[in-house]
């Protein structure tokens, strides 16, 4: 009967909470410089909330932020970042942009990040280039959806 009851107790903790919401993060850049956060939050049932893109130390309105997937011409994403995009510490600029998970563009995103092999980003500030960087997507939906 002890042995029972440890068993219980033990399958308890063990098990994940499913009432407790969840995101998957994918970051391009340098974690401790300037990068680009996507973060495709769900809720307790896992169903889509938003995608989150984040740009840290990079960007401030007026700069392009442009993403599209592998060699396809078409930009994912192509905005130009306003004043209610982008707020500034002493740590620098930091610009958020959300995307309602019952949207198109949600799934959009999503249906190009779990297919697609490569994430490419650019932020453009004056025609200058701030950042162009790519992340690998292998793997994504495993995680996404594990």
């Amino acid at each position: 009967m002890r042995a029972l009851l440890l068993l219980c107790a033990g399958l308890a903790t063990a098990l994940p909470s499913v009432a407790v919401a969840e995101s998957v993060d994918l970051m391009v850049g340098d974690p401790s410089g300037r990068n680009v956060t996507f973060t495709f939050e769900r809720d307790a049932n896992r169903k889509p909330v938003s995608l989150t893109i984040t740009t840290m130390r990079l960007g401030n309105p007026g700069a392009k932020l442009s993403i599209w997937i592998d060699r396809n011409p078409a930009a994912l994403l192509s905005h130009i970042l306003t004043e209610q995009d982008c707020r500034y510490s002493d740590a620098g600029s930091a610009c958020r942009l959300s995307i309602d998970g019952a949207s198109d563009r949600y799934r959009g995103f999503l249906l190009s990040f779990e297919r697609g092999l490569t994430a490419h980003v650019e932020v453009r500030n004056a025609n200058v280039m701030e950042m162009r960087e790519d992340v690998s997507l292998v793997g994504f939906r495993k995680k996404y959806r594990p």
